[in-house]
């Protein structure tokens, strides 16, 4: 009996808001085998940061987000 080899990819969201809109960051795994069998996306994890949050504390939190994956 063979085993099916599976993989999991990872796919990181990024919705920047404006000047008082929130942003979204959201990371989505889809889990899939080399069978070409697709299994269904999910969503494991998301923040929103404050309004008001600069594009410099965001881009440090992608970061460290990315750095975790």
């Amino acid at each position: 009996m063979s085993k099916k080899r599976r993989e999991i990819g990872y796919y990181l969201g990024v919705d920047v808001g404006q000047a008082l809109e929130p942003t979204a960051l959201a990371i989505v795994a889809r889990d899939y085998d080399h069978d070409g069998e697709d299994y269904p996306l999910e969503c494991s994890y998301f923040q929103e940061l404050p309004g008001g949050t600069t594009y410099p504390a965001v881009a440090a939190r992608l970061s460290g987000i990315e750095k975790a994956l």
